[in-house]
C-alpha cells in the first residue's frame, strides 16, 4: 500500500509539472521557437457566376443512387 501512495504521489507530481509547463507555453512564456508565419489562404468568391457554372459540390465522391421507397401504411382493417 505504501508503494502505490508513494507512486500516486509521483504521478501527481509529474502531472503538476506537464500542466504548469502547457500554461507557460500557452501564455507565451516559451520563446524558444519563433512564432511561425501564416500562409494565406486562397479566398473563393462564391457570388461569381463562373463559380457557379463550374461547382461541383464541397466533395468528388460520386452520388448515390436514391432507393425506391416503400410505402407504409398505418391503416387497420377488422372484419
Amino acid at each position: 500500500m505504501t508503494g502505490w501512495l508513494a507512486y500516486l504521489q509521483v504521478d501527481d507530481e509529474v502531472r503538476t509539472q506537464q500542466i504548469a509547463y502547457a500554461i507557460v507555453k500557452a501564455f507565451g512564456g516559451d520563446k524558444k521557437q519563433p512564432a511561425r508565419r501564416k500562409d494565406e489562404e486562397e479566398v473563393i468568391d462564391t457570388t461569381n457566376p463562373e463559380f457557379a457554372k463550374h461547382f461541383r459540390g464541397f466533395t468528388h465522391s460520386k452520388p448515390q443512387p436514391r432507393r425506391p421507397r416503400r410505402q407504409t401504411s398505418t391503416e387497420i382493417k377488422i372484419g
